[in-house]
């Protein structure tokens, strides 16, 4: 957990810090997808340029029946466009999960996720929306149709 923290700050700080040819950035809200529950997500290029590679981060929270669930995906992907619009995206990446109310109720585990879908994110920026399919994997366990979508806004 003190791993995937401190990774966490050091993507941020690296990502909030000034650039004079600032890359691409969204902020969105997603269902499902690589976060398992409804996320808050930053996803940022790696270049200035709106295709290529890029990385997102998300943090999420839901309540069931008096139980508390938190998600937070990590992971890098590819866009690629000819309209510099409408995108195919790539991916791959890591969600934690914790749940629980307490010490000895608290379960924590993890699943590898894969993304292939479609975002929607004109290049002067405005409405970000994407739909995908996203394989989840791990501890045994392969759920080949999970998917999600997110609603946002793109920066730049």
């Amino acid at each position: 957990m003190y791993k995937l923290f401190l990774s966490t700050i050091t993507f941020c700080a690296l990502v909030f810090s000034t650039n004079a040819q600032s890359p691409p950035k969204v902020v969105y809200a997603e269902l499902f997808g690589p976060g398992v529950i409804p996320t808050a997500n930053f996803d940022i290029r790696f270049s200035s340029n709106n295709n290529g590679f890029g990385a997102r981060v998300g943090i999420g929270g839901l309540v069931i029946g008096g139980t508390g669930l938190i998600s937070i995906p990590i992971g890098v992907n590819y866009v690629i466009s000819k309209d510099q619009k409408n995108y195919f995206e790539a991916g791959a990446g890591y969600t934690y999960l914790s749940s629980g109310v307490n010490y000895m109720d608290k379960w924590e585990g993890s699943v590898g996720n894969l993304t292939f879908g479609y975002r929607y994110a004109p290049m002067g920026g405005g409405f970000f929306f994407k739909a995908q399919i996203t394989p989840l994997f791990g501890d045994g366990m392969f759920l080949p149709f999970f998917g999600g979508i997110g609603l946002g806004y793109k920066i730049n």
